[in-house]
């Protein structure tokens, strides 16, 4: 998908490089570490030992770099083919988290794989403010 007035293109993760993620996160810090986008699928469990963890479990979430595969968990922008901005998403039935806390007093089903969240965005330095988000 191509954003004519900012100039983005936007694809699936798994369309995207490894290469190319890693560099939109590079230098990312979130929830007091590199989380890997991993937070909100963890809570509540034991986080595994170091970020090259998280990674893998990113790399392996995203299928990055598998054009063919039948399933990611997110979007890569690139402006000016550039790798510039990631963002996660999938079945709100993918982070635990989100089954719980936000929808406190909420009558919504928690389990319903129809509802979808985005519960990461993250712009590459250099690249903000630029109406990419």
């Amino acid at each position: 998908m191509r954003d004519s007035a900012l100039g983005a293109r936007i694809v699936p993760a798994n369309k995207a490089s490894w290469d190319d993620l890693e560099a939109i996160l590079a230098g990312a810090s979130c929830h007091g570490g590199r989380c890997y986008c991993q937070r909100f699928k963890l809570h509540g469990t034991a986080w595994p030992g170091d970020a090259l963890d998280r990674a893998h479990m990113l790399r392996e979430q995203t299928d990055c770099g598998h054009p063919r595969s039948a399933t990611t968990s997110g979007l890569v922008a690139y402006l000016d083919g550039e790798p510039a901005g990631w963002c996660n998403v999938e079945p709100r039935t993918a982070y635990p988290y989100l089954r719980s806390v936000p929808w406190r007093k909420r009558k919504e089903e928690r389990t319903d794989a129809s509802i979808w969240a985005v519960p990461c965005f993250i712009t590459r330095s250099g690249f903000r403010r630029r109406g990419l988000s």
